[in-house]
Parts: structure tokens; sequence; C-alpha cells
């Protein structure tokens, strides 16, 4: 190994470095520097470590220039892993350029000696290659360094490519970073759609960048300025998606699916292609691979610019299938809302385990009957509470007694789906029921409505074709209120049909997934 660590310090232990050694150098970096910090105080910024083969899977999807010079931008370096992979691919170019600039921006102070021992790796491989090397370590807030330096920027100032792993944090409405975000049009609720953000204002016309970041972004209300802001002026021209959350970044805590994308500084046109590849790990020989237009991915008339990954016919056909169902909520006469009860906001005296004659049942994701499709209330020894005590103060967050659809807001790795929907049937014992905020729930105008329809309602959401479809823009365990109202829905009269279809216990999953394609599609 050429990196010690040696009395708390990253000990370079000078070596001669080849093409053939440059990769496992720049790995041995980054595993000594993870060792190191891990036995300092961190400051926690929320950025997670690539690892080599994930960086040089991002590195290859870059164009081959033809520029005399190069400009590369790594905002968030780290340890310089990604920048070191940029450069390790161009030297594998045929037409080499003569000069490459990296500017790295790192602001944590640990990783600097790491990211400098890094950087100097790469000035002699390119000196192997006959490139004359240049680099900056910028130890700044690349987001308050950028919204302060872009305005005056001149196209000298630009870069000819940008590769990021950026920071998840987010960013809170009243910060700083949002105030000065603000002032130059970047309206993102996370430093991860900040950071791509302000790296693509960064680009040259006809510059690309590549980016590794949490899938959520490409769907929820959260980030729809986000999307607007990256399809305006960049053309997606390869998106790679990450089935497991837990093989991307080995050893980190990543809840969520990450996509890797690459996209080029012109603006979109609709019959642009797009290369969508997917993947469990960095294993090339099972990236499963589907090519669709820029249309498809995001569908022109979609008011969300909801990116869509559809990795192959089945999925093709599975989308043709939902968006000819013919319902949108509002023509069924329903609504969707969030259960309005946060449980660590109320007062901890009217949370009880029991239900009184002064308390209303209070409904979370734990009453659902495993298999049944109904709420089981109240629950026997229930983690949380089984009831909220009814107050002058909570009053209107209470709902009419009634027969509802509710839907876990957040599901476990564990469940075979992503949406998961359960009947709560009305109650004799209470006028009024609480739902809590773990819960979507389906109304009429905050009432109850149709038991049969919402049996049918509950049948459909849990069947495969939902699930299937969901999956295709939603990359994490939570289940936004505003992905579900955006779906179709079939018709009242077969919601009705299906809901006639079952008693008191869910159909398994095979038979609800029968009776959907019979009901719903077989004219």
């Amino acid at each position: 190994m050429a990196f010690l660590i040696q009395g708390g310090e990253l000990v370079f232990n000078q070596e001669t470095v080849s093409p053939n050694s440059f990769p496992q150098l720049i790995n041995d970096i980054m595993t000594a520097t993870k060792k190191l910090i891990q036995t300092k105080d961190k400051e926690a910024f929320e950025q997670f470590f690539t690892d080599v083969s994930t960086a040089a899977f991002m590195a290859s999807l870059f164009n081959s220039g033809k520029n005399k010079k190069i400009k590369l931008l790594d905002a968030g370096a780290g340890v310089g892993v990604l920048g070191a992979a940029v450069i390790y691919e161009i030297c594998s170019w045929e037409n080499k350029p003569e000069e490459i600039t990296l500017v790295a921006y790192e602001i944590d102070k640990s990783l600097i000696p790491s990211l400098q021992e890094t950087l100097y790796i790469c000035e002699q491989l390119c000196t192997l290659n006959g490139i004359k090397f240049n680099f900056q370590i910028i130890r700044e807030n690349f987001i308050s360094s950028s919204v302060q330096a872009l305005p005056a920027a001149r196209k000298a100032n630009k870069f000819d490519l940008a590769i990021l792993n950026p920071p998840y944090k987010k960013i809170s409405s009243d910060s700083e970073e949002n105030r000065l975000l603000l002032s130059i049009g970047v309206d993102v609720s996370n430093q991860y759609a900040a950071f791509v953000s302000l790296a693509k204002r960064w680009l040259v016309p006809k510059g690309e960048f590549v980016a590794i970041t949490p899938r959520s972004f490409c769907n929820g209300q959260y980030f729809k300025n986000f999307r607007n802001d990256l399809t305006g002026d960049t053309t997606i021209n390869h998106f790679h998606l990450f089935d497991s959350r837990s093989k991307v970044f080995s050893g980190e805590e990543v809840l969520q699916e990450s996509v890797i994308y690459h996209a080029i500084k012109k603006p979109p046109k609709v019959e642009d292609r797009v290369t969508l590849t997917f993947s469990n790990t960095l294993n090339l020989e099972d990236i499963q691979v589907n090519q669709v237009s820029f249309a498809e991915l995001v569908h022109p008339d979609d008011p969300l610019s909801i990116f869509r990954l559809v990795r192959n016919n089945e999925d093709d056909e599975i989308k043709t299938k939902m968006h000819s169902l013919p319902s949108t909520l509002h023509d069924l006469e329903l609504t969707l809302s969030t259960g309005p009860v946060v449980d660590f906001r109320e007062p901890k005296e009217t949370l009880l385990k029991e239900f009184n004659n002064n308390s209303v049942p209070l409904v979370y994701p734990e009453h659902f009957s495993q298999g049944q499709g109904f709420v089981k209330w109240p629950k026997e020894n229930v983690k949380k509470y089984n009831s909220l005590l009814y107050t002058d103060t909570n009053i209107k967050r209470l709902r009419p007694n009634g027969n509802y659809v509710v839907v876990k807001r957040m599901t476990s790795k564990e469940e075979l789906r992503r949406v998961v929907a359960a009947v709560y049937q009305e109650n004799d014992s209470t006028t009024m029921i609480a739902f809590e905020n773990k819960i979507n729930f389906y109304h009429t105008n905050g009432t109850g409505f149709n038991l049969i329809l919402a049996k049918g309602l509950s049948l459909y959401l849990n069947s495969t074709l939902v699930d299937r479809y969901f999956r295709q823009f939603s990359g994490n365990t939570q289940v936004n209120a505003t992905d579900l109202r955006m779906i179709r829905y079939p018709s009242c009269e077969h919601l009705m049909e299906l809901g006639s279809r079952y008693t008191n216990i869910l159909p398994d999953q095979q038979m609800i997934d029968l009776l959907v394609d019979e009901v719903c599609f077989s004219n």
C-alpha cells in the first residue's frame, strides 16, 4: 500500500506512477483517508466518497473532445477520486489535449492533504502522456463562491467539463445559502441540486457535466424548479440508475437510489436520444440498456417535468396501460391529503395507548393489518398510540368518521410494493378520526366515501401495475401525495366492480393483478 496512517496523519510513500498503477494509487488514498477521518472529529458535510470503479464509469461518459486545452471543475472534490478518474480517462483518448487545468472545491480541511496527493499523482500521469497539468484547490463554499463569481465570469473563466458528487444536506428556506441562490435565480431545496445548477452555469456552450446524486429530484413538487432549470438549457445524454441503495456507496448510509447523469450545455430537443442504463452494481456485464427520446424521459405536457426511467418493453407497456386509464382524482370526485396530526407536536398527554370516550381513533401505518387490506384499530401492544384526546385545539385536524383509503407515506425495504394501501372502515364507536402525518388518505371533500368504492380503490393501488409504474419515476421509499395525485385511475364503475370482488380480506397479489386486468383492461 502506498499510503499509510502514522501518528494520525496520512503519509505518502513516493512511488513511481504508471498508467497501470494509477487507479490503485487513487484507491489507496481514498481507503487510507476514510480510515483516518473515522478516528477524528469530522464536521457533518453529508458527502459520501465515490469509489474508484464508480468514478471511472462516470468519467467514461464524457465525449472525447478535440480541444487543445481542457478546463475541468470538480465541485465538492473530497479526496479527488472523481477528478482523477477524468484525468485518467482523458489520458486514454486518441486525441489528447496539450493542457488540462483542474479546479477542485473542497471545504473540509481534513481532506485537503489527501486531495493534494491525488492531484500530484494526476500531474505525474499527465507528464507521462505529454500533457501539461495545472491544478487549483479552492477551500471555499462552492455555493457562496459561485454566486459571487458567476455574474462577472467571462468565457475564459468557465469550464469545458464538470464532474461532481455533491453533498446531500437540505437548504433551509431562511438560510444565507438560500438567499444567495435565489439572487441568481436558483430555487432549490437541497445542496446537491444547488451544486448541479451552479456547475452547469459554469460550463461553456456545449460543455459537459457528469453528476452522481440521489434520485429524489426525478419526481415530487420540491424538485420541480430544479428539474425545469436542469432541462431548460442542458441536454440529458445518459442516465444510469442503481437499483441497490447499499452497493454504490459501500459502507455509507445512503437510504435512496442513486443516479448518474451526463448532460451537455445546449437546449434539448424532443427528438434527442437518451441512453438509459440500469444495474445493481457497476458490473458492466449486468447493465441493462434502453434508448428513449427526451420526450419519453420528460413528457412535454407534464406540468411537473417528472423524469421517467423506462427500462424495457415491459415497462413501456405498463406506462401505456396506465396512461390509457380514463380518470383523474378530480373525475372521481376524490381528494388526497397527508395526515394532519404530527404526533411529536401534540401535547404528550393527548396521545393515548387506550381509547376512551373523550378520544378519537388515531391511525398510524402500524395499524395496517398485514395482508388483510384493512386498518386494524385499535391495536394491542401498539408501539405508538391508538387514540388522540379530543380538544378544542386539535379539532381542525380531525376528520368525520367514515370510510377512507389510507396509504403509507414511507414503505420499508422489506415490503414488496412501494404503494401500500388499506381501507379504514367506518367505526361505530366514534364520530371523528385522526390520521397521523405518516399517512396519506383519500377522501371526498374532507369526509369518507362509499365502502365498495374504497375497497376497489385500495385493490387498484395495491396492484403490481401501480407499483411498477410508480417505480419508473420514484426512487425512494417515500410515497408523496403529489405522485399519487398525478397517476391515472380506473373509472368509478370499474373501481366499484373491483370493490365488489372481495369482502374482508384483500386477495393475494396474483389475484389482485388478475382482477385489475380483467375489470379495467378487458375491452
